[in-house]
């Protein structure tokens, strides 16, 4: 995706309209599209598919234009991923960190609950190749995340280039 009109032409579809309006969420691991409507004060048109489905539409036409003007401000040279672990030394360059990565160097953990002692750092180097747009997209459409996270989605299996591990956390 590479121009305004692909960005609108895939979040405007049906598909992603209906998908956002049955499931009541922005994307399979984003948040609730309730807090937009409540936000907004319209909470009366949640119970009418067709106006909640046409809110929709207008917010994500208005929200197209801001996550494009984003990603071509951030312009990004690297891409961030913050984790935990337990044996900060042992991370390899094979390693499968994720698919979830930032534009933003201060990104934080994305978990629940803490599953190590040492929080690391890892840069790699961006290439809009290795991107699946499609989620980066319904990642930023997020009404209550998408802004702050900057996430980008990889697409799984491809090669990164990693630049480099940052220990940032010692217990």
């Amino acid at each position: 995706m590479k121009t305004l009109n692909d960005f609108l032409e895939y979040l405007l579809s049906n598909e992603v309209i209906d998908e956002i309006s049955t499931t009541g969420k922005w994307s399979h691991h984003g948040s609730s599209i309730y807090e937009y409507f409540e936000d907004q004060e319209l909470t009366d048109l949640i119970g009418d598919s067709k106006l909640r489905k046409q809110e929709i539409r207008n917010y994500l036409k208005q929200k197209a234009n801001e996550i494009f003007r984003d990603i071509q401000e951030e312009d990004p040279d690297f891409l961030y991923r913050s984790v935990y672990t337990n044996s900060p030394n042992k991370l390899k360059l094979q390693d499968e960190f994720g698919i979830f990565w930032s534009s933003n160097p201060q990104t934080t953990p994305c978990v629940k609950k803490r599953n190590g002692d040492f929080e690391v750092l890892i840069t790699i180097e961006y290439d809009r190749e290795i991107i699946n747009w499609k989620e980066t997209l319904r990642s930023r459409i997020d009404f209550l995340y998408g802004d702050r996270e900057k996430e980008y989605q990889l697409l799984s299996g491809k090669k990164v280039t990693i630049r480099s591990f940052e220990l940032l956390e010692v217990p």
